[in-house]
C-alpha cells in the first residue's frame, strides 16, 4: 500500500521527524498520530488500508469522497468511518461487518490477515450465485415470470458453491 519500513541497522534518512508519509485516504491512525520515531507502523496498518480499499470497491467511493485532507485525517483519528452497508446496503453482512472490523482504530481491535483471508473464503462459500441475485430481483419487481433455471436458482441460492 505504498508504505514500507527500512529493516536493516543502517536506515537511510529519507523524511524529517514528525513528517507524514502515505495517501493520507488511505493512511491508519497510527500512521497519522505515532510519536515520531515510533514503531507504530504493523501489518495491521495495511488491514487498514486493505479495509479502505475493500470499501470503496464494494460501495463505489472512497468512505471519505468528497472531504478535505484535514478532514480525512480527523475522521482516520477520530473513527469517524461511516459503516459499509450505510453506503452499500446490499453487501453481505459478513462481509460488511468484517470490513467494518478491518477499519477500527486501534490496531489490536482489527483482524490479523490471516482472520481476513479466512472470512472473506467463508463469505464467498456462502454467497449466492449472480443468476439467483437476478433472478429473485426480477421476482421482486414484478418484471414477469422467470424460466424453471431461475426458479431453481432461486431455491437453491444458498446452498454453498461448488468445490
Amino acid at each position: 500500500f505504498g508504505v514500507s519500513r527500512w529493516l536493516g541497522d543502517t536506515a537511510p534518512d529519507l523524511t524529517e521527524a514528525g513528517e507524514l508519509v502515505g495517501t493520507v485516504g488511505y493512511m491508519a491512525p497510527e500512521q497519522i498520530s505515532s510519536v515520531p520515531g515510533a514503531s507504530a507502523i504493523s501489518r495491521k496498518t495495511d488491514v487498514y488500508a486493505l479495509g479502505l480499499c475493500l470499501f470503496e470497491c464494494l460501495a463505489g467511493e472512497h468512505p471519505l469522497a468528497g472531504k478535505s485532507a484535514v478532514q480525512m485525517v480527523h475522521a482516520h483519528v477520530a473513527g469517524k468511518i461511516p459503516r459499509l452497508r450505510e453506503s452499500a446496503p446490499l453487501i453481505d453482512w459478513r462481509v460488511a461487518a468484517l470490513v467494518d472490523e478491518m477499519l477500527a482504530v486501534k490496531p489490536a481491535e482489527r483482524p490479523t490477515t490471516d482472520e481476513v483471508i479466512a472470512r472473506l473464503r467463508q463469505a464467498a462459500r456462502g454467497a449466492p450465485r449472480p443468476v439467483a441475485i437476478y433472478a429473485r430481483a426480477a421476482k421482486e419487481l414484478g418484471l414477469g415470470d422467470t424460466d424453471p433455471r431461475e426458479q431453481d436458482a432461486i431455491r437453491t441460492q444458498d446452498a454453498p458453491l461448488p468445490q
